[in-house]
Order: C-alpha cells, then sequence, then structure tokens
C-alpha cells in the first residue's frame, strides 16, 4: 500500500503466479476475527489510499467482472471470508470457480 501512496503502478498478469490453497476452514475462521482488526490497522495507515479508492477504482484495468464486484461484496456485511474469497475467485476466473464446482459436486456425488 505504500508503494502505492507513492505513485507506483502494479500490473495485471493474466496468469497465475502463486496459488495459495487453504485446507478446511480453520484459516478463515482464525482470520475472519482479525479481519475488522486488521482493515481497521490499514485505514489508519493509510487514509489518502482509502480517500481515493473511487478514482483508483475507476482507472482500474481489471475486467469488469472483478471492479462490480468488489464493491458489492464489501457492501454485504454478513459474508463469510470463505464466500468473500469464493466470490472473488468467481468474479475474476469465471472457469476456475466453475471448474472447482464440478470437482466438488463429483467428490460428493462419489460417497
Amino acid at each position: 500500500m505504500t508503494l502505492a501512496e507513492r505513485g507506483h503502478r502494479g500490473a495485471r498478469l493474466d496468469r497465475r503466479v502463486l496459488h495459495y490453497r487453504v485446507h478446511g476452514q480453520r484459516q478463515f475462521r482464525r482470520g475472519a476475527t482479525r479481519h475488522a482488526e486488521i482493515y481497521a490497522n490499514l485505514r489508519s495507515r493509510h487514509p489518502r489510499l482509502f480517500a481515493e479508492r473511487r478514482s483508483h477504482w475507476r482507472r482500474s484495468s481489471s475486467p469488469w467482472r472483478v471492479r462490480l464486484a468488489l464493491p458489492l461484496v464489501a457492501a454485504m456485511p454478513r459474508m463469510s471470508q470463505r464466500n468473500r474469497h469464493r466470490f472473488y475467485t468467481l468474479a475474476d476466473n469465471p472457469l476456475e470457480a466453475a471448474g472447482a464446482l464440478r470437482s466438488k459436486v463429483r467428490r460428493v456425488r462419489a460417497r
């Protein structure tokens, strides 16, 4: 965030450079309890960046699906961290999300 405040720009890559897979819900439960605290800390450390969020959103080169999904998910206070992640994945890469859903359905049917 400090790099963004100093004027450095990020770049969108059309391929995955890191895949972090979480098994089960333990990681999300642990993280969800501290999410509000972490977010408040980031807001206090980078007030200008948060104040300029709307203009950054408009300039973003992200696909329209992602640009629409982020504010929608942020406006849903009762959504779990795990479901937020699923929603973002669906918006960012629908084919990957559909493949993951098909795999899950196959595993459930195999039981």
